[in-house]
């Protein structure tokens, strides 16, 4: 298994699709020391790890741009809700205000009519006619 593809002790391929990792993988894979009296000289494994740390670098670096970019769409893309939300609160509060218009003018118009039927009643009663 490659080293690029294990993330806090479980394999995720999906660290390949990372710019840059495959080529730290190939690196460390190529990357051969000289051995000395005691082991490995230690300026060819310091060599090696500033050179890994300085790749790793410029991966974070990179996808911490994404990151901000990724930020900018997602601020975009809440701003464009936010704005869909507002306009159609805006449009349910007009349908609202002319709602209530209909509705006072509904009330106002059904009690005039309901006086009017009163007043008819009243009349037909004087003049004998009962229902």
């Amino acid at each position: 298994m490659e080293v690029t593809k294990m993330w806090n002790g479980g394999y995720n391929p999906q660290l390949e699709n990372i710019a840059g990792i495959r080529e730290v993988d190939a690196y460390l894979r190529d990357r051969t020391f000289r051995r000395g009296f005691r082991g490995y000289h230690s300026e060819d494994v310091q060599e090696c790890l500033a050179e890994v740390s300085k790749r790793y670098k410029m991966i974070i670096a990179s996808l911490l741009s994404l990151q901000g970019q990724g930020k900018d769409a997602l601020i975009q893309d809440l701003q464009a809700s936010l704005d869909r939300v507002t306009a159609e609160s805006e449009a349910l509060y007009d349908w609202n205000r002319r709602f209530q218009q209909t509705s006072s003018t509904l009330l106002a118009e059904n009690d005039r009519l309901q006086q009017e039927n009163a007043a008819l009643r009243a009349a037909l009663a004087q003049s004998g006619y009962y229902y």
